[in-house]
Protein backbone atom coordinates (compact mmCIF):
# COMPACT_ATOMS: atom_id res chain seq x y z
CA UNK A 1 0.00 0.00 0.00
CA UNK A 2 1.17 3.23 -1.09
CA UNK A 3 0.29 5.58 2.21
CA UNK A 4 1.58 2.54 4.11
CA UNK A 5 5.35 3.29 2.52
CA UNK A 6 4.99 6.97 2.88
CA UNK A 7 3.66 7.20 6.30
CA UNK A 8 6.19 4.63 8.11
CA UNK A 9 4.76 5.74 11.51
CA UNK A 10 1.50 6.32 12.93
CA UNK A 11 3.00 10.12 13.56
CA UNK A 12 4.14 10.78 10.24
CA UNK A 13 1.08 9.39 8.76
CA UNK A 14 -1.06 11.63 11.34
CA UNK A 15 0.99 14.37 10.18
CA UNK A 16 0.72 14.08 6.55
CA UNK A 17 -3.18 13.83 7.06
CA UNK A 18 -3.39 17.21 8.93
CA UNK A 19 -1.58 18.25 5.93
CA UNK A 20 -3.94 17.06 3.53
CA UNK A 21 -6.96 18.34 5.47
CA UNK A 22 -5.19 21.66 5.17
CA UNK A 23 -5.28 21.78 1.32
CA UNK A 24 -8.42 20.85 1.43
CA UNK A 25 -9.63 23.42 3.50
CA UNK A 26 -8.26 26.16 1.48
CA UNK A 27 -10.28 25.16 -1.31
CA UNK A 28 -7.91 26.88 -3.32
CA UNK A 29 -6.79 23.51 -5.72
CA UNK A 30 -7.88 21.87 -8.56
CA UNK A 31 -11.09 19.12 -8.45
CA UNK A 32 -8.59 16.41 -9.75
CA UNK A 33 -6.04 16.99 -6.72
CA UNK A 34 -8.36 16.94 -4.09
CA UNK A 35 -10.03 13.75 -5.48
CA UNK A 36 -6.31 12.55 -5.63
CA UNK A 37 -5.84 14.04 -1.66
CA UNK A 38 -8.77 13.00 -0.61
CA UNK A 39 -7.78 9.19 -1.67
CA UNK A 40 -4.76 9.25 -0.38
CA UNK A 41 -6.21 10.76 2.80
CA UNK A 42 -8.50 8.25 3.25
CA UNK A 43 -5.54 5.25 2.98
CA UNK A 44 -3.74 7.63 5.71
CA UNK A 45 -6.76 6.93 7.94
CA UNK A 46 -6.76 3.21 7.58
CA UNK A 47 -3.48 3.43 8.55
CA UNK A 48 -3.40 5.17 11.32
CA UNK A 49 -6.45 3.22 13.01
CA UNK A 50 -4.58 0.09 11.92
CA UNK A 51 -1.69 1.28 14.01
CA UNK A 52 -4.37 2.05 16.95
CA UNK A 53 -5.80 -0.91 16.69
CA UNK A 54 -2.37 -2.55 17.25
CA UNK A 55 -1.61 -0.08 20.16
CA UNK A 56 -4.56 -1.26 21.94
CA UNK A 57 -3.87 -4.64 21.64
CA UNK A 58 -0.54 -4.05 23.19
CA UNK A 59 -2.17 -2.44 26.36
CA UNK A 60 -4.70 -5.09 27.06
CA UNK A 61 -2.11 -7.69 27.07
CA UNK A 62 0.09 -5.84 29.06
CA UNK A 63 -2.71 -5.11 31.58
CA UNK A 64 -4.04 -8.27 31.22
CA UNK A 65 -4.46 -10.01 34.87
CA UNK A 66 -5.70 -13.21 35.87
CA UNK A 67 -7.08 -14.57 32.47
CA UNK A 68 -9.25 -10.97 32.52
CA UNK A 69 -8.26 -8.27 30.27
CA UNK A 70 -8.80 -4.60 32.60
CA UNK A 71 -8.49 -1.45 30.74
CA UNK A 72 -7.60 1.07 32.57
CA UNK A 73 -7.87 5.05 31.96
CA UNK A 74 -4.46 6.32 32.33
CA UNK A 75 -6.07 10.14 32.23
Amino acid sequence: MEEKQAAATFEAGLERLRAIVALLEDNQIPLAQALALFEEGVGLLRFCRAELDRAEEQVKILTETDGLFQLRDFN
